[in-house]
This record gives C-alpha cells, structure tokens and sequence, in this order.
C-alpha cells in the first residue's frame, strides 16, 4: 500500500479517484488546490501524485514540475480531458497521462506500476 495524492479542483473527481484509490488497495490523500498540494506533498511525502492539468485558475504541469524539482522520489501522473493537454503533458517530461475519463483498468495499471517501483526503491 503507498499514499497517492489526488489533485483536481473538482470535489466530485477527487472523491471517485480517492474511491478508486482506495479500492485498489491504497491510501487516497487529496488536494482542492496549490496551497494544499504543496502541504500535502511536503508533509505526507506520497508515492505518488496523480494531478489535473487545468488545476483551478493553476497550471498542474507547472504545479507538478515545481515539486518535482525538489528531487523527490514521488512519481506523477497528470489527468486532462484533453489531447492537446496531454501532449502538452508530455513535452514537459510526464511520461505518465491519464485521460478522463479514467477507467478502473487503466488507474489500476498506472498505480501497480507505480508502487511496484516504489517498492522496489531503496528509499521505499
């Protein structure tokens, strides 16, 4: 089991995923906005990061790049509903993009193979 951190400024999707998460045999953590998610990310230290692109008025990609420049561990996962954003996504260096709408199937290979590398880490 690793802490994942859902990002979405939308309740109704965090709820779902954190549902989905929890299912899956992880601990859901979420965030509704910035400030939130860089708390959360700091105090919780998650496996992983599962993060909207249109987070709110904020950029998720530009969020995301922000914490992973602090040379963590954690893996990150960017969501959109949108091609455009998920080549965006990827030209940033997110080799991980979910489309919404996020199947069980799909959710469960990203996650397995997320907690299998952080099981695998010497940190995890």
């Amino acid at each position: 089991m690793v802490d994942i951190l859902i990002a979405d400024d939308e309740p109704s999707v965090r709820r779902v995923l954190g549902r989905m998460v929890d299912r899956l045999g992880h601990r859901a953590l979420t965030a509704g906005d910035g400030k939130v998610l860089a708390d959360t990310f700091q105090r919780a230290a998650p496996a992983v990061v599962l993060c909207d692109v249109n987070f709110g008025t904020e950029d998720g990609i530009a969020l995301c790049l922000a914490l992973k420049a602090r040379g963590t561990r954690t893996a990150f996962a960017i969501m959109t509903g949108d091609v455009e954003s998920a080549l965006r996504a990827e030209s940033a260096g997110f080799e991980t993009v979910l489309l919404k709408p996020i199947t069980w199937v799909r959710l469960g290979e990203v996650l397995s193979g997320f907690a299998h590398r952080a099981e695998e880490s010497p940190d995890g």
